[in-house]
């Protein structure tokens, strides 16, 4: 698709229905990569490892959330075939690694489906007949939801309060917060109640939210921005290790195209509903002749932009009701002691030193 789209535009064809479709093509290919490296990555990975590497995944995309902004205003200058470029050079540098890397294959199937959608099937029944792990997936889906109303609105509701610049360094905020929670789970990583980690970093979340639909300063909504997206690598991160280890390795891939559907289909829902609510409901609610005008807006403010705070106030407060819930939930709380961890899987490295040592043992 990079290459499509530097071919497109150098020869003067690319039009804006090329880039849906580049969108369309790549979010396809995204949606098969997430579960093929989370199944794998038990097989390269001591368990006890787990969740620093899934933590230390998510910082990575944290340090793209920093310097996306800053780079993408900086080569807009130069023009777009300069992003279209470094897209294609960052892709091979990608691709360079991926090939040099021992990949190990996944454990056979005792009894191979015949047909995708047996196999997806097949991972919603496990997770289906495991209710812990069933709440789990529909806790983290939920919070993307909330999470994704947030996201939608917060970018013009900055755009009113600064000007783009500032509205850049305020969002790579965002990212310095992915970076932190991703290196936290080095130490949260250690803990056997990682379930309470993605508990708590929901409620932070929520309490960030909240806070986020009364200020108006910068500074503060920086630090709002930092906070909520912190939390999101801990749940990310032992959510996956969670499911890496109460999963057996050759079901693995299945349950995880479940659950990166569910928790993947929530941003666009959300996205499809937030923009209009937040323009023809909320806006006008919070106008200073609006409905809410004489009492939420004594709190939060009137005028343009209090439509979106009081957006991302209620969100807030949908995250925190959610949070409650699922402390409530005993099957999901307890669900790292109800369901038994797998064997770990013999990972290529642990081959080889097997074979060595059977090679040593026939030698004597």
């Amino acid at each position: 698709t990079s290459v499509s789209m530097l071919l497109l535009l150098f020869t003067g064809y690319l039009e804006i229905w090329h880039l849906y479709m580049n969108a369309v093509v790549s979010g396809l290919s995204l949606g098969m990569q997430r579960p093929l490296y989370e199944s794998l990555t038990p097989l390269m990975v001591r368990q006890d490892k787990l969740a620093f590497v899934n933590g230390l995944v998510q910082s990575i995309a944290g340090i793209g959330q920093i310097a996306a902004p800053a780079l993408a205003g900086l080569l807009l200058t130069f023009g777009l075939k300069w992003i279209l470029i470094l897209d294609l050079a960052t892709f091979t540098i990608a691709l360079i690694c991926i090939w040099r890397v021992r990949v190990p294959n996944p454990p056979k199937d005792v009894a191979p489906t015949q047909n995708w959608f047996e196999s997806f099937a097949e991972g919603w029944r496990f997770i289906r007949n495991r209710p812990g792990l069933h709440a789990m997936l529909w806790f983290v889906t939920v919070r993307n939801f909330l999470f994704a109303v947030c996201e939608v609105v917060i970018v013009p509701f900055l755009l009113i309060v600064s000007n783009p610049q500032q509205a850049g360094l305020v969002l790579s905020a965002g990212g310095i917060g992915l970076i932190v929670g991703g290196l936290l789970m080095g130490l949260l990583g250690r803990s056997s109640k990682l379930m309470t980690w993605i508990i708590l970093a929901q409620g932070l979340t929520g309490i960030a939210m909240l806070f986020g639909g009364f200020v108006t300063d910068l500074r503060a909504i920086a630090l709002i921005l930092a906070l909520a997206f912190l939390a999101f690598p801990i749940e990310e991160a032992s959510s996956t290790t969670i499911l890496q280890s109460k999963v057996p390795s050759e079901l693995l891939g299945r349950v995880t195209s479940v659950s990166s559907m569910m928790s993947k289909s929530a941003p666009p829902l959300a996205m499809l509903i937030a923009a209009p609510l937040a323009e023809c409901v909320f806006e006008p609610l919070m106008r200073k002749e609006g409905l809410l005008s004489d009492n939420i807006g004594l709190y939060i403010g009137t005028g343009e932009g209090r439509g979106m705070a009081l957006m991302i106030l209620l969100t807030g407060t949908a995250t925190l009701a959610a949070t409650c819930i699922g402390w409530r939930n005993r099957a999901m709380r307890n669900v790292e002691t109800d369901l038994p961890d797998q064997e770990p899987p013999m990972r290529t490295a642990d081959k080889h030193i097997a074979a060595d040592a059977e090679v040593a043992a026939l030698a004597r």
